[in-house]
């Protein structure tokens, strides 16, 4: 295949990939609907903190694999660590927009998480050893995923990892903080039924 029918179609099957919305599906089959109820975010930590722990964790499992498995499809097409990284930004932008959801999604942190352990295995267990400490202890999962990403990205550096997937990586961290903080600054609006 060449390049430039793998490329899109990393990116296409990425997209596809992320845009699975395994938090709200699992909330469905407890008939609850999690984008009314706690922070309307339709993500693994809503599902968590206000349906199941249980169905929270699988979510949580589910959407990182889903980056991961898009890294890794990125791969199987033939693509550089600095290509195939597309398909995982695809992924993540996938779950932050999901056509099954009126492009509406949740955070992204499970996906990147994802990404991030395909992309640099060694420097995701680093980073998962100072998140997740930070998740259980202080019970704040943006602040841990943040701190276990920033880490990631350090121990990637030095070990060399390619510049262009850390770069990638780094940026979508950035952007969804960004996102994160204006969302959390709009007004919640209820869900019109059509």
């Amino acid at each position: 295949m060449t390049l430039f029918a793998a490329v899109p179609l990393a990116i296409f099957i990425g997209y596809l990939l992320g845009s699975l919305p395994f938090a709200y599906w699992l909330g469905r089959l407890k008939g609850v609907d999690i984008r009314q109820v706690g922070t309307g975010n339709p993500g693994a930590a809503n599902l968590f903190r206000k349906v199941s722990k249980k169905l929270g964790v699988l979510a949580v499992f589910l959407d990182a694999g889903k980056g991961a498995f898009a890294l890794v499809m990125g791969h199987w097409l033939g693509l550089s660590p600095s290509l195939a990284v597309l398909a995982g930004v695809a992924a993540i932008v996938g779950h932050l927009h999901s056509p099954f959801l009126r492009f509406r999604g949740g955070a992204g942190l499970a996906t990147v998480v994802g990404v991030a352990l395909v992309a640099s295995p060694v420097s995701w267990l680093a980073g998962l050893a100072v998140g997740l400490p930070y998740i259980i202890i202080r019970r704040n999962t943006g602040w841990g995923v943040g701190a276990g990403l920033l880490v990631f990205i350090l121990v990637a550096v030095l070990r060399d990892v390619d510049w262009q997937v850390i770069m990638g990586i780094s940026l979508i961290c950035a952007a969804l903080v960004v996102r994160a903080k204006i969302v959390e600054a709009m007004p919640r609006q209820p869900l019109r039924q059509v």
